[in-house]
């Protein structure tokens, strides 16, 4: 994965916060509607943080009588899943041994996280098993390919 594929899931604070609006929203929403919750930052400021999150694939946007209406292209927990699966990607490559003890510290103290990740291992360890090679199963899409699901956006 490169440098950009990763850069999409870095999210300013302002960027965060339009996304978090936009998830909430039932409907598409206006660069009106999300300005009104992000008082007292311009009009400007929030059209032109839709206008990035677009250029980032986050959002899409068409065009209505009055301007655009902006609707996520992902959820918050697939953009979240696919920002840690970025991430890991990236640092495996680098330090694969690091990464895992830091990550196995950082929920040792969660007997249910730990059963929850000894259920995947066990998971993935039958699938390399039944298919010889646990890398076809595993591979870990990128945001732009990653495989659609039942129920989500495209």
């Amino acid at each position: 994965m490169n440098q950009f594929q990763l850069s999409i899931f870095a999210l300013g604070p302002l960027e965060a916060a339009v996304m978090e609006i936009v998830w909430r929203c039932d409907t598409e929403c206006s660069v009106r509607s999300v300005s009104a919750c992000t008082q007292p930052l311009a009009y400007t400021t929030i059209a032109s943080t839709l206008d990035r999150l677009c250029e980032k694939k986050l959002l899409q946007r068409r065009r209505s009588a009055k301007g655009y209406l902006y609707s996520p292209n992902v959820t918050r927990d697939e953009f979240h899943q696919r920002k840690a699966r970025a991430y890991f990607t990236e640092e495996l490559q680098m330090a694969p041994t690091s990464l895992m003890s830091c990550f196995l510290d950082s929920i040792g103290h969660e007997p249910a996280l730990l059963d929850h990740l000894e259920t995947l291992i066990q998971q993935a360890r039958a699938r390399l098993t039944n298919r010889g090679s646990v890398h076809s199963d595993l591979a870990i899409p990128d945001a732009d390919n990653a495989p659609d699901r039942p129920g989500t956006p495209d």
